[in-house]
Order: structure tokens, then sequence, then C-alpha cells
């Protein structure tokens, strides 16, 4: 997994590997991005599930992707694309 970060246009881009190859999702109006890496449960860079993306109360989008090391990495924004590739 990558995570990239356009600071001026405000996204962030998420590119996941799934057994069917690469999928790439878009958080637009990105607000806040949290990637902790303390591997408590050992290093492994595999995802373990997705949640979301989640509406929340305040219209912002939610999605946690958490790792198989113990990590959840936390990406809220104004919403989420994945693009047909």
């Amino acid at each position: 997994m990558s995570v990239t970060v356009d600071w001026t246009s405000g996204q962030a881009r998420l590119d996941l590997q799934s057994p069917s190859g690469l999928r790439t999702l878009r958080a637009i109006k990105l607000r806040e991005l949290h990637i902790p890496r303390n591997h408590d449960w050992g290093s492994s860079v595999s995802i373990n599930i997705v949640t979301g993306p989640d509406v929340r109360t305040d219209g912002l989008c939610c999605l946690s992707v958490e790792m198989q090391s113990g990590d959840t990495i936390k990406v809220i924004a104004g919403s989420f694309e994945m693009p047909e590739q």
C-alpha cells in the first residue's frame, strides 16, 4: 500500500494491492490523514480490513484501513472515488 498527498489540490491517493490487481482510491477535499507506523503486531505490508467510507455527522467521510501490523490508517475527506481500472 502506498499513500500520496497533493497538498495544493487537497487530495490523497491510496494505491492498494488486491487479489485482482492494483486499485486506486482517491480522497477528495482531504481534511485529515493519520498514518501510524508502530507495528504493534509485527512488521507487515498487508491489509487486514478496510472500513468505510462512512459519512460522519458533520458530512465528511471517514475511511479506515487496518494493516496486519496492527496500525490503522484513517482518512477523512469530503468524498472518495475509486476510478475503474
